[in-house]
């Protein structure tokens, strides 16, 4: 009988989602301007998170709930897909568009430290909660990469900033070692906060081409170095244990 009450009680906490995702997307479309097929497009795009969500979830899930650490999460991943949504409606952006984004970019990113710190204080940390958390980020990034190659302020190659992640798990398919997990490092998490800050900087409107182009070429270089350390780790303790 628990285990259905709980599997009712993720079943809310979902639908809630929902809500507030309808919240958050109705304000950004009535401030912004957008056309009602971008209401459309934050519902598709939450269905799919959902889905993937509910899929990949772990029994202790199932049983117990969602958790604080893991709510924060879903919070992030509903303002992360209300800016995402914004690429499709790019040409309608204003500065003040642009302002209304970073906004909640920035809350996201703030939440974002948020709910580790829940995780660890709760007691209730877990490779569920921390690969959910890294994927939301990954998300983010690639969401913003695109917002800012769409401004017209950098070319093209800035995308790859929120590329690489996916690259990295594509080539896993290929490479095996690569899928080995890495060990928790600052330097991965310092290197992330890195690139939303700087795309974030980018996207704001005062911000000049030049700028940009300096602040994203600098934190690309920074994101290819830090994914070679670990590419090198992977293959000394995956590849060379082997032979």
């Amino acid at each position: 009988m628990a285990t259905v009450i709980s599997k009712h009680a993720v079943t809310i906490e979902l639908v809630i989602g929902y809500v507030l995702l309808a919240v958050c997307a109705t304000t950004t479309w009535s401030l912004l301007l957008f056309s009602a097929s971008y209401l459309v497009e934050v519902s598709v795009l939450y269905s799919i998170f959902v889905s993937i969500l509910v899929k990949f979830m772990p029994d202790e899930c199932r049983t117990s709930g969602m958790g604080w650490a893991n709510r924060i999460t879903i919070l992030r991943a509903i303002l992360s897909i209300s800016v995402c949504a914004s690429v499709f409606h790019w040409e309608s952006l204003s500065a003040s568009g642009y302002w209304w984004l970073i906004s909640m970019t920035i809350l996201a990113m703030t939440m974002d430290a948020l709910d580790g710190w829940v995780a660890r204080h709760t007691h209730t940390e877990s490779s569920f909660g921390a690969r959910l958390d890294m994927e939301i980020d990954a998300f983010l990034l690639l969401s913003l990469s695109l917002l800012v190659f769409l401004s017209g302020k950098v070319a093209f190659w800035i995308v790859f900033l929120g590329l690489i992640r996916y690259c990295f798990v594509i080539c896993g398919e290929i490479w095996p070692f690569l899928q080995k997990e890495l060990p928790v490092s600052w330097r991965r998490k310092i290197v992330c906060v890195i690139q939303g800050i700087a795309l974030v900087i980018c996207l704001v409107p005062l911000t000049s081409e030049s700028l940009a182009w300096r602040i994203g070429a600098s934190s690309l270089g920074l994101l290819l170095s830090s994914f070679w350390i670990d590419i090198r780790w992977l293959y000394k303790t995956g590849v060379l244990r082997e032979i």
